[in-house]
């Protein structure tokens, strides 16, 4: 249609969609979602599990240095957020059936171990125990 005279012509405009991504490292798996500029992503039901260990929250890198705050932090492009997990902690207690521990790290024959940690396994399996005979 040809322009005869003054004419206004109005915008539409439509928010970009952005694709937000929880990375669980191994815990169970969260949904994507898809949330227009300056919209909110929606805090997932469900807190991810993972074994032996408690789910510590949401952070906006994987420094975990900055909570991620779903009713504030308003999405300006794709963005990932992090799931954190911490190691459940362990106590191991030595029957020692009358010897004694010489290591240092052990305090009245028990230790705090953390769930699946390799540096634990070596120090366990390092332990010596004198016997009073």
């Amino acid at each position: 249609m040809p322009i005869v005279e003054d004419t206004t012509i109005h915008a539409k405009w439509e928010k970009i969609t952005y694709t937000v991504t929880f990375e669980t490292y191994g815990g169970t798996a969260v949904a994507s979602q898809s949330v227009k500029y300056l919209e909110f992503a929606k805090r997932p039901t469900t807190d991810p599990t993972k074994d032996g260990h408690t789910f510590g929250g949401w952070f906006t890198n994987d420094s975990f240095d900055t909570e991620f705050n779903f009713t504030t932090m308003a999405i300006k492009g794709d963005t990932t957020i992090y799931a954190k997990f911490d190691r459940i902690p362990y106590t191991v207690t030595f029957e020692t059936e009358g010897g004694t521990i010489s290591d240092p790290s052990v305090s009245s024959n028990q230790k705090t171990v953390l769930y699946g940690d390799p540096k634990q396994r070596k120090i366990m399996t390092s332990l010596k125990v004198k016997h009073l005979h």
